[in-house]
């Protein structure tokens, strides 16, 4: 008897009976293991429980069962140099055809599997039987003599073994490893109706003919689809390009004829020509659907005609070669790449940079780090409480703050960091040598899929494959940690005494009404705030003496004597300075509302303004670089931003004015006229929410009725939860309906009695809520549902006021809590309470920023710089090098820390 046949006689009874077949359904962990960043390219694989399909490294393999050993190795590929030609992109894309490809093109992977077992209360890998031969059917492993042992102790190991290595795999089903820098082409709205002159006008049909109508130029050329007209193509940004003849036909003509094809790039297939629009509500290429008539009226056959120019979207990408996301340049610098712990790269998983800029931010910061990370620093990668924590569960893959802890350590811990390149990085060669650094890199990049599925929480957005917006995805994920992090202060795998990641970012903004018709004013506050918008004013913008260039934010080489062309353009960029933004946030709003204490004219001017009521520890300050246009498409302002390093804004707290007549409550005035016939459910709803929220609602397209009653369910201020719940809610029958009376029992979110103390609820739905939110108490479940009537609307509130729960449901009950003030001093700690605000002085320091590249927040690509140990570097997903002109102009959200000065808590 051999040694397997031997260990499986004997241990025969050690949990080794429970195997079973993955079907396509099942999530099947086998490349990666769910603890750490172990892959099946490690020297022992990696090893999949055949009962439950969770993955492990050697290490973290602790219940006894059998596991399928899976190691793989990768082999390089050499190209010929036609086929290395072949692979140069002509697109802005990554890892699609025509595009950018990754070191994964490079190798190919041969894959060993074999099945071992562990047993015992300590258990171990000691043995495993002959490679499984994936290419013999089940019938001849059966058969196999290396195998018999195993089929005969359990004839469910082999089918369960064959299922997991055919079944795809999480690795694979979430891998959408295609990223485009620009969005799809969009058909021109003026094809249809575009004008057509000079019928007379006719084209050679010999290209070599074909010159520029005004300086004679024979290559670029636009053939103007009204008029006939030949120019040529107008300047790049590196100063090739042609004469500007075109574009200056169409300003010459009056603008009358937007649209122009490219000659050179038509083709016997219309579809393949570069068609652009000058018209400026366009102003990019574009699809001309009727192409093909327009050109045969000028006499053009598209089928005599063979492609020979490059269209514009390949000669742009031929201009940024020289970067090409592999040399982290700034302005023409060369930057040294940087390894170890804290700097450690991230895999784009496909349109995943907003999700790796973010992720970067996030652990900069040093509770976070302390938290998540790797104890002091640590290379072991499971002396970490949450993930020690994690070992004898089965629910490991899916759990937010298990997740969250394996990348943490994977950050901060330097285990997977790869060498440097000994000589910095240079824009203008090709690194793509066959060496073992590529091997290397490849082989140990992180790629954070499984946090990005746990992290999504069932937000299809995150979790689909579609680049967003990378502000919106880090207040997303400190929404989500708010929710694991006090599930697992209430289970006991974090200390019950520390603040919750959330707080350290989290502050009140106090909105003060004055009513013009009397000067008094009334206190509203918008609670738990993550990140502080500021509108650029664009009527404060001056001139800048050097043009602003967004390529800079991950380095594209540009000529100086191009840059001064740039500066002496008529289009050259603006600038604004960091005060007139904030002095636009604080600016009084004139405004028109309800004043129900007015006697004999409710409705009155009145003036907003706001204040912050408290200085988190860290601050993110969002640049609102992109609004909404006048034809309702998101636009781009191109503009620079002088941000300040350090930063004081003292001047914006709360100070309550002395001898203020405040408005009187609203309650009151209801009550005198509770018996009034008219129904004014709808006026009380709009009442009760703040109107500035519902402005900025409404702002985004959506109807008045939907915006109210996306500010009622979320308790009326809060601008955020209520987008969330229009981008749930908004497809339901109901949405944009009047808001009928009771529906919010009178109230919601504003402090008025939303429901009788003592009405009864249905208790099957408060059971049912419990059971299925796992975090709530009975209690909390049926106060909340008292008032806001459905069990849908209940689970929205209840998640929108995590962070000072029991206070708002005294609120939404009709009673008043203020949050807690504790002043230094007080002994009250940074951790002491869910209705704590942390608060300090209100004084900053930079200490991170994520910038953005493209033409709104749905495309393009996410870079971050980080200063660690006063040097500014940059992470571009898994380049990570120190950065010598971090352009701090160009930035999008900005992470201030405050600097150490007499914190206190509010």
């Amino acid at each position: 008897m051999d040694s397997l046949s031997a260990a499986l006689s004997q241990h025969k009874n050690d949990g080794l009976s429970t195997c079973r077949s993955a079907h396509p359904t099942d999530n099947v962990h086998k490349s990666e293991c769910v603890l750490t960043f172990t892959s099946s390219f490690s020297p022992f694989g990696v090893f999949t429980s055949l009962s439950d399909f969770s993955c492990f490294a050697k290490e973290a393999v602790t219940l006894p069962g059998f596991y399928l050993n899976t190691v793989s190795t990768r082999v390089k590929v050499v190209y010929s140099e036609t086929e290395t030609e072949k692979q140069r992109p002509n697109k802005l894309a990554i890892n699609l055809e025509g595009g950018y490809q990754d070191n994964s093109s490079k190798f190919k992977t041969l894959t060993r599997y074999s099945i071992t077992f562990a047993y015992g209360s300590h258990p171990n890998l000691s043995f495993a039987s002959s490679p499984i031969d994936v290419n013999c059917s089940l019938a001849t492993l059966q058969s196999d003599p290396s195998l018999l042992p195993l089929h005969s102790l359990n004839p469910d190991v082999l089918p369960s073994a064959l299922s997991i290595i055919n079944h795809k795999g999480v690795a694979v089903v979430a891998d959408l490893s295609s990223w485009e820098l620009n969005e799809s082409v969009p058909v021109s709205k003026y094809a249809a109706s575009l004008p057509f002159v000079n019928p007379d006008k006719k084209i050679s049909p010999s290209p070599t003919s074909w010159a520029c109508e005004i300086s004679g130029a024979t290559e670029n050329l636009w053939l103007n689809l009204s008029d006939g007209f030949v120019g040529g193509g107008r300047k790049n940004w590196d100063g090739s390009g042609g004469s500007n003849g075109a574009l200056d036909h169409y300003a010459e003509t009056g603008k009358a004829y937007p649209l122009a094809v490219k000659l050179g790039t038509i083709t016997g297939d219309p579809e393949t020509a570069d068609c652009y629009s000058y018209a400026g509500d366009e102003d990019g290429p574009v699809k001309v659907p009727n192409l093909k008539e327009l050109l045969a009226r000028r006499g053009i056959k598209v089928g005599d005609l063979n492609k020979t120019e490059k269209s514009t979207a390949e000669m742009e990408v031929e201009l940024n070669f020289s970067y090409a996301f592999d040399a982290i340049t700034e302005s023409g610098k060369s930057l040294t790449p940087i390894t170890g712990p804290g700097y450690q790269g991230l895999k784009n998983l496909g349109n995943s940079c907003y999700m790796n800029s973010a992720v970067q931010v996030l652990f900069s910061i040093e509770e976070v780090k302390r938290r998540y990370g790797a104890r002091g620093g640590s290379a072991d990668l499971f002396d970490q409480g949450l993930i020690r924590s994690a070992m004898s569960s089965r629910e490991m893959g899916g759990d937010v703050l298990t997740q969250i802890a394996k990348l943490g350590v994977a950050l901060t811990s330097g285990a997977y960091a790869v060498d440097p390149v000994a000589s910095p990085v240079d824009p203008d060669t090709d690194n793509d040598t066959d060496t073992d650094t590529d091997s290397a890199e490849y082989s140990d990049v992180i790629a954070p899929r499984m946090f990005k599925s746990a992290l999504a929480s069932n937000n299809g957005e995150f979790l689909g494959g579609k680049q967003q917006d990378s502000s919106e995805y880090l207040v997303h994920v400190l929404n989500v940690l708010e929710r694991a992090e006090q599930k697992g202060i209430k289970s006991g795998r974090l200390d019950e005494g520390s603040a919750t990641t959330s707080k350290l970012f989290a502050f009140n903004i106090d909105e003060r009404i004055r009513c013009v018709a009397d000067n008094k004013v009334g206190y509203k506050d918008q609670k738990n705030n993550m990140v502080l918008t500021l509108r650029i004013p664009m009527d404060k913008a001056k001139a800048e003496a050097t043009k602003c260039d967004q390529h800079e934010i991950i380095g594209e080489k540009r000529k100086a004597d191009d840059a001064a062309d740039d500066a002496a353009d008529a289009d050259a960029k603006l600038e604004v300075g960091f005060s007139e933004c904030i002095n636009a946030w604080k600016a009084g709003v004139e405004i028109e509302k309800n004043f129900p204490h007015l006697k004999l004219n409710k409705n009155s001017a009145g003036v907003q303004t706001q204040s912050i009521a408290n200085f988190p520890p860290y601050l993110l300050i969002e640049m609102q670089r992109y609004v909404q246009g006048t034809d309702w498409a998101p636009k781009k302002l191109e503009v620079c931003v002088e941000i300040p390093t350090e930063l004081d804004l003292t001047g914006l707290r709360t100070v309550r004015g002395e001898g203020e007549e405040l408005v009187p409550e609203e309650k009151e005035e209801e009550e005198e006229e509770e018996d009034n016939d008219v129904d004014r459910a709808p006026q009380l709803a709009v009442a009760s929410v703040n109107e500035g929220a519902l402005a900025q609602l409404m702002d985004m397209g959506f109807g008045k009725n939907g915006c109210t009653r996306a500010l009622m369910t979320v308790g009326g201020s809060d601008v955020e939860a209520a987008m969330n719940w229009v981008f749930e809610h908004s497809q339901d029958m109901d949405f944009d309906d009047e808001i009928k009376e009771g529906e919010f029992g009178g109230g919601g979110g504003g402090g008025k009695a939303g429901g009788k103390t003592g009405e009864a609820v249905d208790e099957t739905v408060v059971a049912s809520l419990v059971e299925n939110l796992g975090m709530f108490t009975a209690e909390q479940v049926r106060d909340v549902l008292r008032v806001v009537k459905t069990s849908e609307r209940t689970a929205d509130w209840l998640f929108s006021h995590m962070d000072s729960l029991d206070a708002d449901i005294v609120a939404l009950k009709g009673g008043v809590k203020p949050p807690a003030v504790l002043e230094e001093g007080d002994g009250g700690g940074e951790g002491a309470g869910e209705n704590v605000m942390l608060d300090g002085e209100g004084k900053y320091e930079l200490v991170g920023f994520i910038s953005h590249i493209g033409k709104n927040l749905g495309s393009g690509h996410y870079v971050c710089h980080i200063l660690k140990d006063g040097k500014w570097t940059i992470f571009n997903d898994e380049k990570v090098a120190l950065s010598e002109s971090p352009p701090l102009k160009h930035g999008y959200l900005y992470l201030f820390k405050r600097v150490p000065a007499g914190p206190r808590v509010l």
